[in-house]
């Protein structure tokens, strides 16, 4: 939710007549939180509820200062602590004991071994975690995906088995391929990016042309037209792009009437003209003038608001409520990332310029991903390891665990140092967490969806990419060797998968097409 949007649910909570009183309330699945929503915790607890918060912390390993994985999650509790005791808030700490009585020996003594300094070993044989070597990444799906027929054939069903993965994106040709061949039902949970939404295309180039005006290149007036944003219709836009592209006019001969005519309706095109410099001018002269990040984001919410744009946008996703459910959910999450990110720059920024409040706002749009639901109950859940919410699986693959992969180097961000970040946060601006804190997040998320699977884990790693080059284990692979004294199995190609040989030729054509892709 946006800052205005959270705001107004406090405002809620805080009338008497509310229907959040006296509730049992449960916050689960989360480690840590933004200074709004410190806020909305704070709100529903001095509301005369009970407020349950879960979080994920050994607390005996953090304190002997074995490990820093926990650092987001201790910080967290010692935040709410804190606000409990300034508020007046009765708070208790419960320390709970994970019972694991049908996870198998080696992958609780994994889980509970994992990034510690005092390495201890398994001293039992280790049949339940598999570390594979395969020859290149599309070899390492193809392995994943036979392993998983037999596990199905074991009994188990698709939703019991997980893939965990740093990188969706550079898997997504391989996923949707050999698993869509041998009819495994996948569900990709992943952060979907709001770069090409055609409310963040409208914006992002409405704010061009506001800052620039009409220059040589028409470019950025056919894209904002084409978000079909503005109140023109598509055979209006059809004529008006055909008129403009066949007499070469330049952006900034918007301004002029269109007078060269090859049996065109002028008149209906110089309507279409005049609305297109109508709509930037207007939200020009909104925000002459100003210099602040806080003005310039009301002046832009106004507009949207004001002007029909969000009304107009969400009225446009009843059309595919029933045909597509998942992309109307993602699509309808759109609008409070925005504001999400409005809110942020104006936190962060006092003074500013328009191209710096637009230089900002694509940048921090290019960091917003939206979620997605899943279509089918019985699936295999392919999960970006970095987001995984820690639901327990009976079968789990933690794939392309290459040095420089899986785990990945955190590097600064490229606006804020971590310095910066730091001199934020000690003011109560959390823009986002600094490279230790990602990295520390990174391994912790690791050690989370190590301790959710049950019977069996498989961690792969690609001996090379679909590129050609050559990669080595990473040291989590490394880690995991020492502590349940165990080899890296390296599998050949013919051995991946026992199909039919026309078949195999097949895939292998299909092989080739991918290596000539990349």
């Amino acid at each position: 939710q946006s800052t205005d949007e959270m705001k107004s649910y406090i405002d809620t909570l805080k009338q008497s007549d509310t229907n959040i009183v006296n509730a049992d309330i449960f916050i689960d699945n989360y480690n840590n939180f933004s200074n709004m929503e410190y806020n909305f915790i704070q709100a529903l607890a001095t509301n005369g509820n009970d407020v349950y918060i879960t979080l994920d912390i050994d607390k005996e390993k953090y304190l002997n200062e074995t490990t820093e994985i926990y650092n987001t999650s201790y910080d967290t509790l010692t935040r709410l602590k804190e606000i409990c005791i300034t508020t007046g808030i009765k708070f208790e700490v419960v320390n709970l004991v994970e019972q694991k009585n049908n996870t198998k020996e080696d992958i609780v003594f994994l889980g509970d071994n994992i990034f510690n300094i005092s390495k201890n070993v398994f001293t039992k044989k280790a049949e339940n975690v598999k570390l594979v070597l395969t020859p290149n990444t599309y070899e390492e799906i193809k392995y994943v995906a036979g392993d998983i027929l037999r596990k199905v054939k074991q009994n188990y069903s698709y939703k019991d088995i997980a893939i965990y993965t740093n990188n969706i994106q550079m898997y997504n040709v391989f996923f949707n391929k050999i698993f869509g061949l041998y009819n495994i039902p996948i569900y990709i949970n992943e952060d979907d990016r709001i770069t090409n939404n055609r409310v963040v295309v409208y914006l992002t180039t409405l704010l061009k042309l506001v800052n620039a005006g009409f220059t040589k290149s028409i470019d950025n007036v056919l894209t904002l037209l084409k978000t079909g944003m503005l109140d023109i219709s598509e055979e209006e836009i059809y004529l008006f792009e055909n008129y403009v592209l066949e007499f070469g006019v330049k952006g900034y001969g918007l301004q002029t009437n269109f007078e060269l005519n090859s049996n065109y309706d002028l008149d209906k095109l110089n309507e279409t003209r005049q609305k297109i410099v109508n709509a930037v001018l207007k939200v020009k002269q909104d925000l002459l003038g100003l210099s602040t990040s806080q003005k310039i984001t009301e002046a832009i919410y106004n507009h949207l608001v004001t002007d029909g744009i969000i009304q107009g946008y969400e009225q446009s996703l009843n059309s595919i409520k029933d045909i597509d459910t998942n992309e109307y959910n993602k699509a309808k999450q759109v609008i409070s990332k925005i504001y999400e990110v409005m809110d942020n720059i104006s936190l962060a920024y006092e003074n500013i310029t328009l191209k710096e409040y637009l230089e900002l706002l694509e940048y921090g749009i290019k960091e917003i991903k939206v979620d997605t639901v899943p279509a089918k109950i019985d699936q295999v859940e392919i999960i970006d390891i970095n987001r995984s919410r820690g639901t327990e699986k009976k079968i789990a693959y933690i794939i392309g665990c290459y040095d420089g992969g899986l785990p990945t180097v955190q590097s600064e961000d490229n606006i804020f140092t971590d310095i910066e970040l730091e001199k934020l946060k000690a003011v109560g601006i959390d823009l986002r967490q600094t490279s230790e804190e990602r990295n520390n997040m990174q391994l912790f998320n690791i050690y989370q969806t190590i301790n959710k699977v049950r019977d069996s884990l498989t961690i792969t790693v690609p001996s090379s990419l679909s590129s050609g080059s050559s990669l080595r284990p990473s040291n989590l692979v490394q880690e995991i060797k020492k502590i349940l004294n165990i080899q890296l199995e390296s599998i050949e190609k013919e051995q991946s998968l026992n199909i039919d040989e026309s078949f195999m030729q097949f895939i292998s054509k299909l092989n080739e097409l991918d290596e000539n892709a990349h």
